[in-house]
């Protein structure tokens, strides 16, 4: 993403000076409008080479962590970075540290030297911490930021556990059914010569013969239909149709609108409990959903708000996402007590996000073992039938 260095009028027609990664043009007048700024003038930066490395949701908790424990204590900032990159880090860590301590040197804020480490840090990350210079709480806000990450990373572990049984199933199915297919069944096969062939039988033959010997062309049409959806999945247009279609799918389009909206509910309520308005909140929160379609809604709302608005009504035009939080973050405006809504509605939808995913594993297991009875039973009864007829031949 490139980096801008921009000039804007604040709300005091002060002019303001900073750089700012986005997108496009677009984009970086949402950004500077989420910062209060208007833009007027800007030129783009050539970003530094960096290793690219982008830290894990474990590595940003501990490295919030430690931050947050040191700036505590009244260590300064480029003296925790410092201690940092001296520390027992892996390798990447440390050339990301050591960069890091290298661009606050030279004078650059930390969120600015957070955003020259291309890649490294989640837009997220880069503007909670922005938030916490500007507030004078970066100690408290970094202390925020480890506790989201860590429950980031319990979040994805507990699906990685849930998804290793059914994964390796998959994988076991698939390695059996090519032994049988390409060793097994061509050496019965040998016994069915010269009598006529149930029809079952002869679509056996003819899979376990395309295996044997043209198993090339599935490895090219795979290629094919994989390059193909890598192409498309980045036109914009296409990406937005295929994650429309996602949200609307029988089971899995609930997992899917839940899932996005315990993700939004959790990153807006850290945002937002931070100091960060609702604008600079939403403009965030949109590159973490991670469905096109439902980020393309972020746009009205983000108008709507910007327009004097009604927060829990912007955020109910955005379709993909839980009805159920407009509705909690009415109750919170209406009760003056919207921060901890959020909380409890971030708490309240990720609960349902580990529930549902839970729900969705134990419905895939089954269904890989039916389709493995199935399989089997299929080349069970495409072998049988020959066996029988050669068996009343023998007979006659």
């Amino acid at each position: 993403m490139p980096a801008y260095s921009y000039t804007a009028l604040d709300m005091k027609s002060k002019k303001v000076r900073g750089e700012a990664t986005a997108a496009d043009y677009e984009e970086l007048v949402v950004i500077l409008r989420s910062r209060q700024l208007s833009l007027i003038g800007y030129y783009e930066k050539p970003l530094k080479k960096r290793a690219g490395y982008r830290l894990k949701a474990a590595e940003l908790s501990d490295f919030s962590r430690e931050l947050s424990a040191m700036l505590s204590a009244g260590v300064p900032m480029i003296k925790a970075i410092d201690i940092l990159q001296k520390g027992n880090a892996g390798e990447k860590l440390k050339k990301i540290y050591s960069s890091l301590y290298s661009d606050i040197n030279d004078g650059h804020s930390f969120s600015e030297a957070l955003r020259l480490q291309v890649k490294a840090f989640d837009e997220l990350f880069i503007n909670i911490c922005f938030s916490g210079e500007q507030s004078g709480t970066l100690d408290k806000i970094t202390e925020k930021a480890a506790e989201y990450y860590q429950k980031k990373h319990r979040r994805e572990a507990k699906i990685k556990a849930a998804t290793l049984y059914p994964k390796i199933l998959l994988a076991l199915m698939t390695t059996v059914v090519i032994i049988i297919f390409t060793i097994v069944l061509p050496r019965f096969f040998r016994l069915f010569e010269g009598i006529e062939l149930p029809f079952v039988t002869k679509i056996l033959i003819g899979l376990s013969e395309f295996l044997i010997n043209r198993w090339y062309l599935i490895i090219i049409a795979a290629a094919v239909f994989f390059a193909a959806f890598s192409v498309g999945m980045k036109r914009l247009s296409v990406r937005i149709r295929y994650d429309k279609v996602k949200l609307r799918l029988p089971v899995l389009g609930r997992l899917f609108r839940i899932i996005s909206t315990a993700a939004f509910a959790e990153a807006f309520s850290s945002l937002y409990s931070s100091g960060i308005s609702a604008v600079g909140a939403m403009s965030i929160c949109r590159t973490i959903i991670q469905n096109k379609y439902i980020e393309s809604g972020f746009d009205k709302a983000i108008e709507i708000i910007w327009g004097g608005g009604d927060l829990a009504f912007a955020i109910g035009e955005i379709d993909g996402l839980e009805p159920k939080l407009s509705q909690l973050i009415l109750i919170g405006q209406e009760s003056g007590q919207l921060d901890k809504l959020l909380a409890s509605a971030a708490k309240a939808f990720e609960y349902e996000a580990e529930n549902a995913a839970e729900r969705l594993i134990t419905l895939i297991e089954p269904l890989l073992i039916i389709i493995v009875a199935a399989v089997i039973g299929f080349i069970a009864l495409a072998v049988f039938l020959p066996v029988m007829t050669l068996y009343q031949n023998i007979g006659v």
